[in-house]
């Protein structure tokens, strides 16, 4: 497992393993020198493909700046014969969603899948209002009238938050655990969302993996639909920090579309004494708007020219929230970077 990075880092690694034999409740990984590390079983086991098979496990590793670290994977001596108890099927309970671990407790809304709570657990500090929808798709509708619709983003004209029929799939992994995750399905117009949210261990980033089946399309005479992401904060924003090549950028809200590499975090106005604040890190979308102390990210756009139908198809990126720390502007380089 490698590092590219200038620093060293600690964290959780997911790792594809091919047709291995052995006993799934048996596995134990191992660092170099022996020391067992902490893993986590992924898709409740052995998943088939094209004649063969694979598992997915994720194994909480440190490695050097600039180097690597080896892992060994085999099976620890069964001593006891494990005995497994299913939940009892007739208790109800209620439907709640929460992600927690020793940094951060998100709580999700579980009829819609937005975010309700995040809170700081170091500080008890709240970083989502309580009054608005916070940490939802939506589908924008843009005035096409400016034309160079590939170049430039239009005037809003509609703004439809899409948090009717989501239908929460899954999840798994608690605080003892290396992830925990949920899972979750929306429609809207012709297209379909799915968005994996993960926590993991010792980590105070909030993970979205998202696969997108987009049938939407811009026309001249109508409109230019827009998948975005909107994220208000609980604080009161001065300005906004960007990363820009060869460095950083502050800039006050504007309800524009502004470029940066990969990330935005929103400055606050009145300095906490942790001086936290969140950033919204991106791993291939460029295009932010942040303004009224609420961050958006542009996900996908339905330009008509030049190429009328440009964004047709299955679409997979990946965004994160981060709670970070704001005194070291190189804190903030190095995490987007790991990222």
């Amino acid at each position: 497992i490698f590092n590219p990075s200038c620093v060293q880092r600690e964290g959780v690694v997911e790792v594809v393993v091919w047709d291995w034999k052995g006993d799934i409740a048996r596995i134990i990984f191992k660092d170099e020198s022996g020391n067992v590390l902490k893993h986590q079983v992924l898709d409740h086991g052995f998943n088939r493909y094209w004649g063969h098979d694979y598992i997915k496990v994720l194994v909480k590793v440190r490695v050097p700046a600039g180097g690597y670290t080896t892992c060994i994977m085999t099976e620890k001596p069964l001593s006891i014969v494990p005995a497994e108890f299913t939940e009892a099927p007739r208790v109800e309970v209620p439907h709640e969603f929460v992600l927690e671990n020793k940094k951060i407790k998100v709580t999700f809304n579980p009829r819609d899948a937005s975010i309700l709570s995040f809170i700081d657990k170091e500080s008890g500090e709240e970083f989502i209002p309580r009054d608005k929808a916070a940490g939802i798709f939506r589908l924008i509708l843009e005035d096409p009238s400016k034309g160079m619709t590939s170049w430039r983003v239009g005037r809003h004209m509609d703004i439809v938050n899409l948090t009717e029929q989501v239908r929460v799939k899954s999840l798994y992994g608690g605080q003892e655990d290396l992830r925990q995750c949920i899972e979750y399905e929306v429609k809207f117009g012709k297209s379909s969302l799915k968005a994996t949210v993960f926590l993991d261990e010792d980590s105070s980033q909030l993970n979205y993996a998202v696969e997108c089946d987009w049938q939407e399309v811009g026309k001249a005479q109508g409109s230019i639909p827009q998948l975005s992401f909107h994220l208000p904060l609980g604080y009161e924003c001065e300005s906004y920090l960007y990363d820009i090549p060869f460095g950083l950028i502050e800039r006050k809200g504007i309800d524009l579309d502004v470029p940066a590499n990969s990330w935005a975090l929103g400055l606050r106005k009145v300095k906490a004494e942790e001086n936290k604040a969140v950033m919204l890190i991106s791993d291939s979308k460029y295009g932010f708007r942040c303004v009224d102390n609420a961050m958006n990210l542009t996900l996908i756009r339905s330009s008509f020219d030049p190429d009328p139908y440009p964004e047709i198809g299955i679409h997979r990126f990946k965004f994160a929230i981060t709670l970070t720390d704001t005194s070291s502007r190189k804190n903030l380089i190095d995490r987007a970077f790991a990222y």
